[in-house]
């Protein structure tokens, strides 16, 4: 939810300056890279657990066993959908973020070249 919010907020274009700036630098502290690495553990953690589920033996098993190993495999493929979903969407705003941070730097290197330009022709 947190990443949904700071996906529409950055991609609105008519957020002050300012305002983005603070939201990337709470975007780059080190605690995203922390984050990146608890997703991508859970991914893993997920990916493992669906493959367990999916090697698993039902040849001879009642049908009350066969129903638990059905909702453990859709369990398994859910979470795994949703921290891969998860992690696509932190790397999306990681990379957004970045060329944010390089817009903004060419906005301010193109309002001083103006301000320079304007004040080489008034002399």
């Amino acid at each position: 939810m947190v990443e949904a919010i700071f996906l529409v907020v950055l991609l609105f274009p008519y957020v002050p300056d300012n305002l983005v700036e603070n939201l990337l630098q709470v975007l780059t502290l080190k605690a995203t890279r922390i984050v990146f690495v608890i997703l991508a553990l859970f991914t893993g953690d997920q990916t493992y657990k669906m493959y367990k589920e999916e090697r698993r033996v039902i040849d001879k098993l009642t049908h009350a066993e066969i129903e638990h190993h059905r909702g453990q495999k859709f369990r398994s493929e859910r979470n795994f959908y949703l921290c891969a979903f998860t992690l696509t969407l932190f790397l999306i705003i990681m990379r957004m973020s970045s060329l944010l941070k390089s817009h903004i730097a060419e906005r301010r290197e193109l309002a001083e070249f103006r301000k320079r330009s304007t004040s080489a022709k008034a002399q």
